[in-house]
């Protein structure tokens, strides 16, 4: 059924009154701002863009300018134009810097996060930042004076990424075609135990992922059972697909019993819901490397050297040079006395630390009354050599080992490659 000619000319004509006419610029002060018509002098909008409403609002508010001639009428229409255009540039502006003071504040935020800093430390960043302003650029303070860092803030910026790396983690999760996990039974900073699961999943285009899962908090006992608890909540935050669960592997910490049932029962799981899937199970690919401190058969220098840091920490903190070099490592690996008997980069860098000191670190122990006569034998100095080169070399392949992404082929090629430099170095 056709529509009336009428009734079409009718809907054509309400639809061109409704829009915007240039003339009512001049008319009644009117622009359109976003398809909104706007009063240029007292900023009310009007709904709907029709000349009878517009008259109405102008007759009713402003009727005074009908005094004005047409050259006063346009220079005040240009004038409230650029006015409103300086207006909308100024909030454009602000709105630029309050979101790049909003990025900002995100960067810094997890800056923090990453190098384990009290969340409090944002807002001695923001006087740090703000006095060099000052400074430099004093006329840009407003807009370092806008950042938000307080504990509070940082603290939900944080949480706020948190979210977000998980989601995407979810995402990408749904893509796995096959996935492992690292079980690593740790401690915190106060000694605390605690299980931290890592994941690794190859997508259907053979993109690898690697992260974090989860840190898990250990209370009472940790039994096999209470392991593959922590293990199953974290796989299901995530939505993981048990299924595809091809390989769990444990680190050096793993042979404690809890570690070990954890790997049987994970075994069983998959077996019984994939009865011709075998679990793959592997115990530390890279922290396996630093147990071969042990087999190189070096206690008699390692025992000096942790005797010798453990009493310059006692009696050298007066000392510029050792209170300095110790408030840097200590910074970045711990308390060197309790982690240098197992912390692998930690051990290589005292020992490269102590080589290079040889000579100042003994004739300080020696001024104190505290000779220590290997220091100055030929044949353990010689030892002493071929230990740190050993350990930088090791520590070179541990942290290739660690690169991320990697496929156990390109791993593989580096213990390969490291081992014929042995055989190499075995011959001279």
């Amino acid at each position: 059924m056709g529509l009336c000619p009428s009734k079409v000319g009718k809907r054509k004509l309400e639809q061109e009154s409704h829009t915007f006419q240039e003339k009512w610029e001049r008319a009644y002060f009117f622009v359109a701002v976003k398809n909104v018509p706007t009063c240029l002098i007292c900023k009310q909008s009007v709904s709907v863009s029709k000349d009878l409403d517009l008259r109405r609002h102008y007759k009713t508010n402003h009727s005074r300018n009908d005094g004005y001639s047409e050259k006063m009428r346009d220079k005040k229409l240009n004038k409230l134009k650029k006015r409103l255009k300086f207006q909308h540039d100024l909030l454009l502006n602000v709105n630029k810097i309050n979101d790049a003071a909003m990025k900002c504040s995100y960067m810094l935020s997890e800056k923090i996060a990453w190098a384990s800093k009290p969340f409090t430390d944002g807002e001695f960043i923001k006087e740090c930042l703000l006095s060099a302003v000052e400074i430099m650029c004093p006329e840009q303070r407003q807009a370092f004076a806008n950042l938000r860092l307080s504990g509070n803030i940082v603290s939900q910026r944080v949480d706020s990424r948190a979210v977000n790396l998980q989601d995407k983690l979810q995402e990408k999760a749904k893509s796995f075609v096959a996935f492992s996990i690292v079980a690593h039974e740790g401690a915190d900073g106060a000694n605390a135990p605690q299980l931290a699961v890592f994941i690794r999943g190859v997508g259907g285009t053979f993109n690898v992922t690697e992260e974090l899962l989860d840190m898990v908090p250990m209370t009472g006992a940790t039994s096999g059972n209470d392991f593959l608890v922590c293990v199953e909540e974290s796989l299901k935050k995530f939505n993981v697909d048990w299924s595809q669960l091809v390989s769990v592997n444990t680190d050096g910490n793993s042979a404690l019993v809890g570690v070990e049932q954890l790997v049987t029962k994970l075994k069983s799981k998959v077996s019984g819901l994939c009865k011709d899937m075998e679990l793959k199970s592997m115990h530390g690919l890279i922290l396996q490397e630093s147990l071969c401190a042990k087999k190189l058969k070096m206690d008699h220098v390692m025992d000096i050297v942790i005797h010798s840091i453990t009493w310059i920490r006692l009696h050298g903190s007066g000392h510029r040079k050792f209170s300095a070099l110790f408030s840097e490592l200590d910074a970045q690996y711990g308390s060197l006395s309790c982690s240098m008997g197992h912390k692998w980069l930690s051990r290589g860098m005292v020992l490269r630390w102590f080589f290079e000191l040889l000579e100042e670190i003994d004739f300080f122990m020696s001024s104190k009354g505290k000779s220590v006569p290997q220091l100055t034998s030929k044949d353990w100095v010689k030892d002493l050599a071929f230990l740190v080169d050993m350990m930088t070399y090791l520590n070179t392949l541990d942290i290739s080992l660690q690169r991320r992404p990697q496929v156990v082929t390109q791993m593989y090629d580096s213990i390969c490659s490291f081992l014929r430099k042995l055989c190499l170095w075995e011959t001279h």
